[in-house]
């Protein structure tokens, strides 16, 4: 039964769109992550997956000299599977 969930998974099609929403310190720490949309027929291991690769970007730059005078800066991206 194992080797037919996992032929299951590794031959499933993700077709779909999924937003996820981060928040960054200005120094460039992520301080959140989460799913803000799901659109088609995506996998919560698939949405999983996007959160692992925002956390695995992180740390990034901090705030540029014009963002300076805020403290957090929350952002929205999407995932595309095609």
């Amino acid at each position: 039964w194992k080797a037919n969930l996992y032929a299951r998974t590794k031959t499933r099609l993700e077709l779909g769109t999924v937003t996820m929403r981060f928040t960054l310190e200005r120094k460039g720490k992520l301080a959140a992550v989460s799913e803000a949309k799901r659109v088609g027929d995506i996998s919560d291991e698939a949405v999983s997956l996007c959160k692992q690769g925002l956390e695995q970007a992180a740390p990034h730059d901090p705030f540029p000299s014009a963002l300076s005078d805020r403290e957090k800066l929350t952002l929205d991206v999407q995932f595309l599977y095609r």
